[in-house]
């Protein structure tokens, strides 16, 4: 007969030997765990940079982000205005609307400037285009083959514009919806009207460098709406056809 005192020593030793076959197996199964991240990482990575269409943009947004340095979305809590600092959000956007709509509004006075400068050779290329006048330009119909051509051509994008649709939501869409977006796009190049709606932007400010509460180390990122984009090529694609025809 085995003493109660024996068992309990016996029990104690099967489970320390127990605790430490299981720590031996718990490290052995983490190094090959991690060997197999390392690995399915590695495999990630290269299927996303072979498949990308800018290589090197790709790499280097995977490598900023192994290292840390990627890039994350912040709302601006404060800026600095007229030597105050402003907290209140909508206060802060009006601020960087005008900001940036001054700087538009600057940047068109010095190329005007710029644009004076070569007047004379600007009258001479117009003195010429008189005496030789190329051809109006037709606005040739856009049927539903090209708009689905179009929207197939656009890049697969989770970013929207104000309206929320992005282009993928827009592909899947697009058998549903290509009837009445051919009807508007010919109606727009028939009438030479580009829609009101369209030209809205939901524009982001992102901090470039320097103080984070100076509005001058912000640079503006616009986001169009998806639909804008498909009018956009097709105006574009005769304007192309235009020149290449007249050897503009």
């Amino acid at each position: 007969m085995v003493s109660c005192k024996k068992k309990k020593e016996l029990y104690i030793l099967n489970k320390y030997t127990h605790n430490q076959q299981t720590k031996t197996y718990y490290k052995k199964y983490c190094a090959i765990l991690s060997k197999v991240i390392l690995e399915a990482k590695k495999m990630h990575h290269k299927q996303a940079i072979e498949k990308s269409n800018n290589k090197i943009k790709t790499t280097w947004r995977i490598i900023n982000e192994e290292k840390g340095l990627s890039k994350r979305k912040s709302v601006i809590k404060k800026i600095s205005h007229k030597n105050r600092l402003i907290t209140n959000q909508t206060t802060i956007a009006n601020l960087f609307s005008n900001y940036f709509l001054s700087i538009a509004d600057l940047t068109k006075i010095e190329n005007t400037k710029d644009v004076n400068t070569y007047i004379e050779n600007s009258l001479k290329y117009l003195r010429m285009c008189i005496n030789n006048p190329f051809d109006n330009i037709t606005w040739k119909y856009v049927s539903t083959q090209e708009v689905k051509r179009v929207i197939s051509s656009l890049k697969n994008s989770n970013s929207a514009g104000y309206d929320e649709i992005t282009t993928r939501l827009l592909k899947f869409s697009t058998p549903y919806i290509i009837s009445p977006l051919t009807y508007i796009c010919n109606s727009a190049l028939n009438t030479g009207v580009f829609p009101n709606r369209l030209k809205y932007a939901t524009v982001t400010p992102i901090h470039k460098k320097g103080d984070t509460n100076s509005m001058s180390n912000y640079r503006p990122i616009s986001l169009l709406t998806a639909f804008s984009k498909i009018l956009e090529k097709i105006i574009y694609t005769r304007i192309i056809n235009h020149i290449h025809l007249n050897n503009i």
